[in-house]
């Protein structure tokens, strides 16, 4: 299992191999750098243009084949709430993004051509999908969600709304800050000194939260050949990555996005 660059149209996405495997979904996480524009970002909240990042976020649907108004997103708070998408209006075919409104970090759903959507800039994107209930998700998990196990809220979710069992259920957890270079102080360091906290060379404590959520995962139920980790770190690898930690307010936002074709 390996992430890897592939072109949808003339964009640029990570996607995972383990994922690429199921035809009835399509997935990937945009670069920061695109060919025909060097700062590709997807934020609202990090640009004043709204109407360039609108179109950004038009061509990305474009690429996955769907209008723009199956872009689906959340008002991202650093919590642990997991948000169930249905179409709107009750077409069967187009969803207007009407979770926009809604405060969390995590969106699941059943229906097909629904586009969810999270974003990222050093915090873990993870991706879940259910091929037996062909289920979907998309999960932002910074330090305070992981501390929360939202991926594992996800989870329950996906069971308690189409009854999904996470031993048949996939993951892949995108590019994120990495223990390379994640240093963090004492206090955030002891609170997950339970779980996983490394200690760098020069003994500054720093937080591998990428692998955290994967040991979430796997405790939850989901079998270890059924997890497909990132091994980019979104610090220190490049233009391909927005970076908070790298670019403080200059840092803009990539997409981490699911959608069920079938």
């Amino acid at each position: 299992m390996a992430w890897y660059k592939a072109y949808k149209g003339k964009l640029a996405f990570w996607v995972s191999s383990l994922l690429a495997g199921e035809d009835w979904l399509d997935h990937g996480i945009t670069m920061a750098c695109q060919d025909e524009d060097p700062f590709f970002n997807l934020g609202f909240s990090v640009e004043e243009n709204g109407e360039q990042v609108a179109a950004r976020r038009g061509l990305v649907a474009e690429a996955f084949g769907v209008p723009p108004a199956a872009w689906t997103g959340v008002r991202q708070v650093h919590g642990d709430q997991v948000v169930w998408v249905e179409y709107a209006g009750g077409d069967g075919h187009v969803a207007a993004p009407v979770t926009y409104q809604e405060e969390a970090d995590g969106l699941a759903t059943t229906a097909p051509g629904l586009l969810l959507a999270t974003m990222h800039a050093d915090c873990v994107p993870i991706l879940l999908a259910d091929p037996v209930r062909r289920v979907v998700a998309a999960v932002h998990a910074g330090w305070k969600g992981t501390a929360l196990a939202i991926v594992q809220r996800a989870l329950t979710v996906m069971r308690e709304r189409a009854g999904s069992d996470p031993r048949d259920c996939l993951a892949a957890i995108g590019p994120a800050a990495g223990s390379c270079c994640y240093q963090v102080g004492a206090e955030l360091a002891e609170k997950f000194a339970h779980v996983l906290s490394i200690t760098g060379l020069d003994f500054t404590p720093r937080l591998d939260l990428p692998e955290i959520n994967r040991r979430l995962l796997l405790a939850a139920g989901l079998p270890e050949e059924r997890v497909d980790k990132a091994l980019f770190c979104t610090i220190c690898g490049g233009k391909s990555f927005f970076s908070h930690r790298r670019q403080g307010s200059r840092s803009g936002r990539m997409a981490s996005l699911i959608i069920r074709r079938s």
